[in-house]
C-alpha cells in the first residue's frame, strides 16, 4: 500500500499511531499538521494558535461530548431503538 501511494510523490502518505497520538500528542498532532497543510513550520499560523487551544483543554480535549445531567451515562436509551435502527445509524 505504501508503495502503490507514494509512487511518484503523487499520493503522500503519512502514518501516526494512536499510541503516540496519546503518549505525545502535541508533536504527532503538529506532525499531521503540517503535512496536511504543507508546511515545514507551523510558527505563527492559525494551525499553531488551534493546537496551543487544543493543549490547553488537557485530557477534555479527548472527550467526545458530555453525558446528559438527567441521566450522566452513554446509550442510556439505546433500549429504545430496535436491532435494526441501530444498525441503521
Amino acid at each position: 500500500m505504501l508503495r502503490h501511494c507514494n509512487k511518484d510523490g503523487a499520493n503522500p502518505i503519512y502514518v501516526t499511531r494512536y499510541e503516540d497520538l496519546v503518549s505525545n500528542p502535541r508533536q504527532e498532532l503538529e506532525g499531521i499538521y503540517k503535512f496536511l497543510l504543507d508546511l515545514d513550520d507551523l510558527k505563527g499560523t492559525n494551525a499553531e494558535r488551534r493546537l496551543d487551544d487544543i493543549m490547553a483543554l488537557g485530557s477534555k480535549a479527548a472527550s467526545t461530548y458530555a453525558t446528559k445531567t438527567t441521566t450522566g451515562k452513554f446509550n442510556a436509551h439505546k433500549a429504545k431503538y430496535t436491532e435494526a435502527q441501530i444498525k441503521l445509524v
